[in-house]
């Protein structure tokens, strides 16, 4: 009983902690939304480098609130919106997600491509002005390299990004490139 005791004490006395208070929220802009401009059920496609076509499916897009990490019971905390949109393909088997936060919480806008994370800074301007890729042209095109450098696996190596058109291209470690695919 006395062994016992003790440890009652210490759980009864570690449920009284009060939970922390929320110090800030940060919500999405209607701007912010439109960085990733795809709608759940589009279609976009996109060509291989070795010469087939495929869609990417926009399989869902959603927004929530989160709240921000603690470390210890009881710390303060904030909350905020992330939108998420997630884009698939069977040949080649491709999952990308898109997230995009406040740029007043977090200016990085998280591109996940199967497992493989990269990271765009939205509060910069964009690497290129214009970038040509084939025989198109394109404005305001955001890059984002990847720092796995494990030359024996095939991964996501490169992205290229833009808010008004979205994925544009991604580059494999072994030159493979996926490119949306050029209206006529």
């Amino acid at each position: 009983m006395k062994i016992l005791f003790p440890f009652i004490a210490l759980l009864f006395l570690s449920s009284c902690i009060p939970e922390g208070q929320e110090r800030g929220k940060f919500e999405l802009t209607n701007e912010e939304r439109q960085t990733i401009p795809y709608l759940a059920g589009e279609r976009i496609a996109f060509s291989h480098s070795n010469g087939f076509e495929f869609d990417l499916k926009v399989s869902n897009k959603d927004t929530k609130f989160q709240k921000s990490e603690t470390y210890h019971a009881g710390d303060d905390y904030f909350t905020y919106e992330t939108l998420t949109t997630i884009l698939e393909s069977d040949v080649p088997e491709l999952t990308i997600n898109l997230t995009v936060f406040p740029l007043a919480y977090n200016p990085f806008m998280s591109v996940e491509i199967n497992s493989y994370f990269f990271e765009i800074d939205l509060s910069t301007p964009p690497e290129w002005e214009k970038l040509t890729l084939g025989e198109k042209e394109y404005d305001n095109v955001y890059q984002a390299v990847s720092n796995d450098s494990d030359a024996e696996i095939i991964n996501p190596e490169k992205v290229f990004f833009s808010k008004e058109l979205g994925l544009i291209q991604i580059i494999m470690t072994n030159d493979e490139k996926f490119t949306v695919k050029e209206e006529n």
